[in-house]
């Protein structure tokens, strides 16, 4: 990727690739899960592109790629989740995709999920993944608030859905955490609208 803001539907997701923050378990348990079909479409800021479709009753295939080169696109599973008054989106690599894909995909391996928090409206969303230098002395200071496992000197979470759900909402405001310490929160229109005429929510 060559951007390291990758934005989409006015939706900003702040990616370092180095710097995502890995879990071994999802976020998302039964409760929590929701489906929002605003999401659904093709955003682009012209050389990278998310791409999301409705999977099953309450999740995305989520397209990661870039218009520019011609790598292969990484292909995840979304599920939104909805803790108190936040919403966080849960990627996990495509298991039928394992093979190839570009570096943010590649990078999942573990397969491990990464959590971006999400902001906005239906015409200004902010999409932030929680940060890996944030976490890094987090841990430091808190070794116990969330179980981790330590791999080549990276923290990766490892706890279970609920730990993680009241880690991830006690911080959901913590400065830092989410997009690091100075977030690109700007925006870009949607490119394409959801195929089959899909309706928009009120």
């Amino acid at each position: 990727m060559k951007s390291n803001s990758i934005r989409f539907l006015c939706v900003t997701i702040v990616i370092l690739a180095a710097g995502c923050v890995r879990s071994l378990n999802p976020l998302y348990s039964d409760e929590v899960i929701e489906f929002d079909p605003s999401l659904v479409g093709t955003w682009s800021d012209g050389s990278d592109y998310w791409r999301f479709e409705k999977e099953g009753d309450n999740a995305y295939k989520v397209t990661n790629g870039d218009d520019e080169e011609d790598d292969t696109p990484g292909v995840f599973k979304g599920v939104l989740v909805r803790l108190g008054e936040h919403r966080f989106l849960d990627l996990f690599p495509d298991a039928e995709s394992i093979e190839g894909g570009n570096e943010f995909y590649q990078f999942h391996f573990l397969p491990s999920h990464t959590f971006m928090k999400i902001k906005g409206s239906e015409t200004n969303l902010v999409m932030l993944l929680m940060d890996l230098d944030w976490l890094e002395e987090e841990f430091e200071k808190n070794p116990d608030e969330v179980p981790c496992v330590i791999i080549e000197d990276t923290p990766i979470l490892a706890g279970e859905s609920q730990a993680l759900q009241a880690f991830v909402l006690k911080h959901a405001e913590t400065p830092g955490a989410f997009g690091g310490k100075n977030p690109d929160e700007t925006g870009l229109p949607r490119v394409q609208e959801p195929a089959g005429g899909e309706e928009a929510p009120d």
